[in-house]
């Protein structure tokens, strides 16, 4: 398959998902495993060709199983745009406001969708009358927040595999019979992916910026890094050289708080960035807690410090709002150094980041900075004509008012000739304002219009060592408005003398200074002199900002964005989303449109790309970023101890598809940065992870060894610091249209720890957070049911209850883990996943307490027989039985379990319990 297309704009995976969906079966048997190392660049990329087309393909066909649930809307025209290609222009209807509808689909570019001639409620209605469904990709559609957008917002083009069975009326265009447009799956991820496998092969496809060639200084790195003989897995501190330790006072990094292990990831990540001779690649294994996001934020700043750009990526919107939400925090708290936000920019889904107005990253993001920039690119209303027009009125005052006196004559003139010159007309009498007034007025309006820019550019628009200056003047033009203001606006009619009228501004002088120009200004008493020395001064100041500052015209917020994304020093995005970064010109010459209006501009490319959580995303889905132009410094942070990239296919993940590039090259022997000590857990939690999953290689820190650190929360021996609490009597079992287990006698025990947690929170006024995680859905749907809202309305304390997968990269003060698994076999399916596990058990920081069955666990030969023998050797295992109020919970769960399970037995028989027997098990109350 081949990308046919002549931009990157036009993303050639919209070809490639349509064709892939025609294969058979069949064809997953052309995939291959991944290998561990490889002998071409071109065989590296064409080894997740396959994995990615079967990934595809399964993702796809298993969203089909969930059509019943699909979100979907009415098409209420049709129209066939291209014969040949079977393209069509939908226009939908407005979407349902009904929380509980399922017609709220607004068609997004990149998604897969299926027409239906009904509503969706199951997936063999597409194939009623032995005819097929039709898939088809969106191309394009109209967005309602997006100003810029050629389309309407409820209207978007399709390409489906055939021409789709739709009787349309010719001449409304509107079908003849219900229509719907049904939600499958997006695709823009994988269409990014596989554009940038072909980058190589498909150079002369691509946009101009990439017309000088793909960039393979770090994918070079990658694919050839062949294995090394046992090497330690990490580098010691004895193998940095004397210089990086020199580094650490040039950049200021001792007042970070660092210790040893992050100070020399820090310092040689960045020395290499400065260095820039050779393209290299840092691996910093970032264990849980060992503050890899305070690290990667070092690495932030003392990039920003050097002037340098770096481009930070995540596989997650959270973990990069969380890398954005520490660097702006460190720039805020580091203010008046020479970091600014101004040059960091945020950019992704505004819908899925969730970035409010009032919300602090709303400073950096590049959707709310572009609009708030807009008004000051305007060619007829902006930053140039403010300058432009405050600097003439206070240059030319004389100029500028028989220029304002001709055009009122000749406004006057024209309304005459248009009133035909009657005789009632030609003795009109025109008002001439005095010079005082219209100085005064036009004054007043420009001042404020340009006050209003000055503040936007100072805050949003990026810095550079070029307008360093510029930013100065900015505040000091914002004084001197304030004073001419107040003495413009003045009665005292002595200010306007004819000596104030012809007075000449000088030439410029030394702008150094005039920062004692303007402290002159100040301390003069007389007016008259003062309103001379401000005229004088903000006109040169402001002369100064036109030539050095100059906006192009733009009257489009996409320009804008493409703008800030040209010279913001630290880009924050999603791996997915950096893919936008390839049609983001660096050079200004490609394009009138990116040109400067004092000349051409060369852009700085970017010089370093950090991936956050490195170990959770496809070496393929790496390539995206990866191989963006300039990038010569990659630092992947993770840990492939921790929860992999999500394969759906089993083909895909039985051939490597979801192993990161951070697992292969650590698995080869390539060196990293082990982040050794760990902040988060009480030393009783971290010890057993620490040993089983780190070979005892992390040490706790010192504030987690203080004894303030020690918390109890409950009055209990069973509710220390770690515990596994044996509840027994449980039983596994599947939700009634599902294959998920879950453990009703493990779910009222978790709800009465919760309680007691809330009653004790309140009645101390302790703020606390409590996690509870089990690996099943079923399970987690089971106590997110019984907890309810109850617990929302309190600033104090919360509640959050997830699967494993999704508590990766969070913490709580509390964690409970329920394990559900309750059988004679020891039978505990994934629950012997290492990675699941050792997330789990990694959340808490001050409690972390085990909800299982103990027998069923140690039986099991996996990793929980050696979580509970560990217990049980700590002192740490507990009954619930050793708890009275837990016991009480546990034995009435007991009971309603038996009884469920009886009156299933009884229905089978069709035998009806006794009138007193329903009495008496009656609804229960666990409170």
């Amino acid at each position: 398959m081949h990308c046919s297309t002549s931009t990157l704009q036009s993303t050639p995976g919209h070809v490639y998902v349509i064709t892939i969906l025609r294969k058979s079966p069949s064809a997953s048997a052309l995939v291959r495993r991944i290998p561990d190392t490889f002998m071409l660049l071109n065989a590296y990329l064409d080894s997740f060709t396959g994995p990615l087309i079967e990934e595809v393909h399964c993702d796809v066909f298993l969203s089909l199983s969930g059509y019943a649930h699909a979100n979907f809307i009415e098409i209420v025209r049709l129209d066939k745009l291209n014969h040949e290609k079977s393209i069509y222009g939908f226009v939908v209807s407005m979407p349902s406001k009904d929380a509980k509808s399922r017609e709220i689909y607004a068609p997004k570019e990149g998604d897969i969708v299926v027409v239906s001639l009904q509503k969706p409620k199951h997936v063999s209605d597409l194939t009623k009358n032995r005819s097929s469904y039709n898939l088809g990709s969106i191309l394009k559609s109209g967005k309602e927040e997006e100003e810029d957008s050629d389309l309407p917002p409820n209207f978007c083009i399709v390409r489906f595999l055939s021409a789709i069975p739709v009787e349309v009326d010719p001449e409304t265009s509107k079908p003849r019979g219900p229509c719907f447009a049904v939600f499958l799956i997006n695709t823009t991820t994988y269409d990014h992916i596989w554009t940038c496998l072909h980058l190589v092969a498909n150079d002369h496809n691509l946009a101009p910026l990439q017309k000088r060639g793909s960039n393979t200084a770090i994918v070079n790195l990658v694919w050839q890094y062949k294995r090394r003989a046992a090497e330690d897995g990490s580098l010691s501190f004895s193998q940095l050289s004397q210089s990086v330790t020199q580094s650490v006072d040039d950049l200021g990094l001792e007042k970070f708080g660092l210790n040893d292990s992050q100070l020399h990831a820090v310092a040689d990540c960045v020395l290499s960035a400065i260095d820039n001779r050779l393209p290299s690649l840092k691996l910093i294994w970032g264990p849980p807690g060992t503050g890899k996001t305070k690290t990667i934020c070092t690495i932030l700043w003392a990039m920003l410090m050097k002037g340098l750009r770096t481009l930070t990526c995540a596989p997650t919107n959270t973990a990069v709002l969380e890398v954005a939400s520490r660097i702006v925090r460190l720039v805020e708290h580091l203010h008046g150094s020479v970091c600014f936000l101004n040059d960091i920019v945020l950019f992704g889904s505004k819908e899925k980041m969730k970035i409010g107005r009032e919300d602090a990253l709303s400073m950096v993001f590049l959707d709310s900075r572009a609009k708030r920039l807009l008004p000051c690119f305007m060619p007829t209303t902006g930053w140039m004509h403010c300058l432009r027009s405050l600097m003439d009125h206070l240059e030319s005052p004389i100029t500028q008012y028989r220029l304002h006196l001709e055009k009122l004559l000749k406004n006057e003139k024209k309304k005459e000739s248009n009133k035909g010159g009657s005789r009632a007309t030609q003795g009109t009498i025109i008002r001439i304002p005095p010079f005082k007034d219209f100085f005064k007025g036009y004054f007043n309006k420009v001042s404020n219009l340009l006050r209003k820019c000055v503040e936007t550019m100072y805050n949003d628009h990026p810095r550079s060592p070029e307008t360093g200056h510029s930013f100065q003047c900015m505040l000091e033009v914002l004084e001197l408005i304030g004073i001419l203001q107040e003495l413009i606006n003045c009665k005292n009619d002595d200010i306007w003398s004819d000596e104030f009228h012809d007075c000449k501004i000088e030439d410029d002088g030394d702008p150094i200074l005039w920062s004692e120009q303007l402290a002159h200004v100040r301390s003069n008493t007389s007016k008259k002199h003062k309103l001379k020395l401000a005229r004088s001064l903000c006109v040169r100041e402001l002369r100064y900002l036109h030539k050095n500052l100059e906006l192009p015209g733009y009257s489009s917020k996409r320009s804008v964005e493409t703008y800030l994304l040209q010279r913001a020093k630290c880009i924050l995005c999603t791996v997915s989303s950096s893919f936008r970064l390839y049609n983001v010109p660096m050079d200004s010459s490609c394009t009138d449109i990116h040109s400067l209006l004092k000349g051409p501009e060369t852009f700085k490319l970017l010089d370093m790309l950090i991936v956050d959580e490195a170990a959770q995303l496809k070496e393929c889905e790496t390539l995206i970023p990866l191989q963006l132009p300039g990038i010569r410094q990659a630092v992947f942070v993770g840990d492939e101890y921790q929860l992999p990239a999500l394969v759906r296919s089993k083909i895909s993940d039985g051939a490597n598809f979801g192993r990161s590039v951070f697992e292969r090259l650590s698995s080869l022997g390539y060196g990293k940065y082990l982040l050794n000590v760990q902040y988060r857990m009480h030393p009783e939690i971290s010890r057993f992870p620490v040993a089983t999953f780190y070979d005892g290689k992390l040490s706790d820190g010192p504030n987690v060894t203080s004894m303030s650190y020690e918390r109890t929360f409950l009055a209990s021996k069973v509710f220390g610091p770690y515990s596994f609490i044996n509840v027994d009597g449980g039983r596994e079992t599947t939700e009634k249209h599902g294959t998920s287990l879950k453990n009703t006698v493990e779910v009222a025990a978790v709800l009465r720890i919760v309680q007691r947690l809330f009653k004790e929170s309140v009645s101390t006024g302790c703020k606390l957070s409590v996690g509870v995680v089990s690996p099943y859905n079923a399970q987690v749907r089971a106590i997110c049911q019984k907890v309810g809202e109850s617990y929302n309305a309190h600033d104090g304390f919360s509640v959050k209850v997830k699967s494993v997968d999704g508590f990766q990269g969070a913490e709580e003060d509390v964690l409970i883990i329920s394990t559900v698994r309750s059988n004679g076999a020891g039978s505990v399916g994934f629950l012997t996943n290492l990675q699941r596990t050792n997330v789990a058990l990694t959340r808490a920081k001050h409690c972390l307490w085990i909800v299982g069955n103990g027998a069923t666990l140690s039986s099991s030969k996996s990793v929980w027989q050696k979580i509970v023998k560990d217990a049980r050797d700590r002192g740490c295992y507990f009954e619930a039985s050793d708890d009275g109020d837990l016991s009480n919970a546990v034995v009435k769960a007991i009971i309603e379990q038996d009884d469920a399970d009886n009156l299933v037995r009884m229905e089978s028989l069709h035998i009806s319990r006794p009138r007193s027997q329903l009495q008496k098990s009656g609804p229960k109350n666990f409170s």
